[in-house]
């Protein structure tokens, strides 16, 4: 390194931000050179004391090469030379040079720059001096001297260890790793080829990558099989200015056909295993490499030992993170992952399609304040908190805004431990229960129906018959002389009830299955309207315009004009409770849905509470002074045998809407109307 107090012709260049020059690559001796600042006039090298730069070595010929400036910047080209001049491995004729471009002419190695900048580390670069030639081109270098005596490379050898460590230690596969270790080995040492050989379980060696800068990557691999033996027995780096005369390889088929090449080869040791050999070669014509060289390349392949080690770690966690996303996301239940503070961690896809939420929306967030998952964010959070397992735990989750219905889950969930037993977290495993709990209250409810509808259908019978007879008495007392005919028509009015209650028991009996009529819903709707529009400006009631789509429906027109009777009805009754002065208003709509077809029927009534809501549709459950509670329960009974559902949607003090849903038809089948 040129110290600060003895200037160099560098410094000569620092106050010229548009000025090229040329600085020796070789790095194991930064201190032995000087850099050389191109003017504006041609920049000659050769073997002749009269040129640029002065090369005193038989490969260079007398007139080698010349930098030019040209429009493009600067030109190098060869004079014709024996040996050729290189630039970044190919031999050139003429190349216009970018900053960074690697030289080699004869046995020096040269870089091209363009000084931008103020240089202070101007001992970083330095030409190879003629009385530092490689002179013992036969050296060998045991890869454990170098890592455990720390030969010392200069500052630049170590900035180049540290920009091949930069370049191969991002995250990547090994065969990435590999591919970009062996192009940056190739830029280093200016070679022609760099090839990685491994060694299958059997011993065999194996080309696993070859990088060949500026030529084709694949095509058939051949290297000095002399070279890998001695390197793989003696476990230490060979370099050799020429294969074919090293007596450390003995003669052969394999070394003889090297006859001309510089070769280098370096051990790749992961602990007590050689796991590849890295070897590179050039034409001795392009120089020979150097005992520093060899180091270096010996501690660049502890580096890519160590690296391909990671890689391979690296690689590992990836497919096992890999392979358990897979398993959360082919899981046919419910996973969440929470810390020790109750924060959620992972939500597998099965979780975010039953919540209908992304992964993203609760990650991050504390699940036992999540509003309607709370429920399911304490059993996690008293787990991770107390480590006591919570077994096939039932819980009930009311559904986000704007949904009906609840979800009810079975959950099991486990603390989360660290490596020495101390609770880091809890992963709950949950299954959706709602089906089956639906599935189990329809079993229920339909053995309730079918016996009451049996008891029913057997009570209506035996009641008609003496009901008529009373009837039939009453009316003809009411003909007598001298009776009361204001009681007697109580009697007559009080058995028409009591058959209008009959006849509900044995419709609710009789409904078992519809007719396949077509019909068109919105004719059905309007016919409606007239009959019950005259009943609601009694009521006050204002009705208002319906919203009509031409759609049909399949089934009895009949049993679904009774419902909508049922519902409209009902809607009239609800809104008599208003407080004087708010809106009754009625609307009724018929639209597609994703369903098929829905009806609506609307009201601006005092909505329904909870503990009525839940058994609206229970048989005989009635929340007026008068009435059977068969209504809405035959009403749900002929959608079911329709196919459909009847739902019901509410809201304190705002109203209330009943929604018929029907199943689609064929559009072939025809129009409304």
């Amino acid at each position: 390194m040129h110290s600060p107090s003895q200037p160099t012709r560098a410094h000569a260049i620092q106050a010229r931000p548009d000025t090229a020059v040329i600085l020796p690559a070789h790095l194991h001796d930064p201190k032995s050179g000087v850099v050389f600042p191109i003017g504006r006039t041609d920049f000659r090298i050769g073997r002749d004391k009269d040129n640029d730069l002065f090369l005193n070595e038989t490969q260079v010929s007398r007139r080698h090469s010349v930098l030019a400036r040209s429009a493009d910047g600067f030109v190098l080209r060869d004079l014709g030379s024996t040996n050729g001049t290189y630039v970044n491995g190919r031999r050139i004729t003429e190349s216009v040079l970018a900053d960074g471009d690697q030289i080699v002419i004869g046995a020096t190695r040269l870089v091209f720059l363009v000084d931008q900048r103020p240089r202070t580390r101007t001992g970083s670069y330095a030409l190879l001096q003629k009385d530092s030639r490689i002179d013992k081109p036969r050296v060998s270098v045991d890869p454990r001297q170098v890592r455990g005596e720390g030969i010392a490379f200069g500052e630049a050898g170590g900035a180049v260890l540290l920009r091949f460590l930069e370049a191969v230690t991002p995250q990547q596969s090994p065969q990435q790793l590999l591919g970009r270790a062996l192009g940056e080995i190739a830029g280093i040492f200016v070679a022609e080829r760099v090839v990685y050989v491994a060694f299958e379980a059997t011993g065999e060696p194996t080309v696993a990558a070859v990088h060949r800068p500026g030529g084709p990557s694949g095509g058939e691999v051949q290297v000095s099989r002399s070279v890998l033996e001695y390197v793989r027995e003696r476990r230490e780096a060979i370099c050799v200015e020429d294969a074919a005369s090293d007596p450390r390889l003995g003669p052969g088929e394999s070394i003889a056909q090297w006859q001309g090449h510089c070769i280098m080869g370096a051990p790749v040791v992961r602990g007590d295993q050689l796991a590849g050999i890295l070897y590179l070669d050039r034409p001795v014509a392009r120089g020979i490499y150097a005992e520093g060289d060899l180091k270096l390349l010996a501690a660049l392949a502890g580096i890519l030992a160590m690296c391909a080690e990671n890689a391979g770690l690296y690689e590992q966690l990836l497919r096992a993170g890999e392979f358990s996303e897979a398993i959360l996301r082919c899981l046919g239940s419910g996973v969440v992952v929470v810390d020790s503070g109750g924060i959620v961690q992972r939500m597998n896809a099965y979780s975010c399609g039953l919540f209908g939420m992304r992964e993203e929306e609760v990650r991050g967030a504390a699940l036992d304040q999540a509003s309607w998952l709370a429920p399911l964010g304490k059993i996690l959070v008293d787990v991770a908190r107390d480590g006591i397992p919570r077994d096939r735990k039932e819980v009930v989750l009311q559904r986000a805004p704007g949904d009906d219905g609840r979800l009810y889950l079975g959950v099991t969930a486990h603390p989360l431990r660290g490596p020495h037993g101390d609770r880091i977290g809890a992963i709950a495993n949950f299954r959706d229960l709602t089906g089956i709990r639906a599935l189990e209250e329809e079993v229920r409810r339909a053995g309730r129906l079918a016996a009451l509808g049996q008891m029913a259908a057997g009570i209506a019978h035996e009641v008609r018959n003496p009901l008529n007879s009373i009837r039939g008495f009453a009316e003809l007392l009411q003909e007598q002389p001298g009776t009361n005919t204001e009681y007697l028509g109580i009697i007559v009015r009080e058995v028409d009830r009591i058959n209008r209650i009959v006849q509900d028991l044995l419709d609710f009996a009789r409904i078992d299955r519809a007719t396949a009529d077509v019909f068109g819903l919105s004719d059905l709707v309007q016919d409606l309207l007239k009959q019950v529009t005259p009943e609601a400006t009694g009521a006050k009631v204002k009705v208002v315009p319906p919203e009509l789509e031409p759609l049909n429906a399949r089934g009895s027109a009949e049993r679904i004009r009774q419902v909508l009777l049922n519902l409209v009805r009902n809607a009239i009754e609800a809104m008599q409770e208003n407080p004087p002065g708010r809106e009754r208003e009625l609307r009724l709509s018929v639209r597609a849905a994703a369903r098929g077809v829905a009806l609506r029927v609307s009201d601006t009534g005092p909505g329904i509470p909870d503990d009525v809501l839940s058994r609206i549709f229970d048989p005989f459950f009635t929340s007026k002074d008068r009435g059977t509670g068969l209504g809405l329960s035959i009403c749900q009974k002929i959608t079911e045998v329709h196919g459909g559902r009847l739902r019901v949607e509410t809201a304190l003090g705002k109203g209330t809407t009943f929604v018929l849903e029907l199943p689609p038809i064929d559009a072939a089948e025809g129009a409304d109307g």
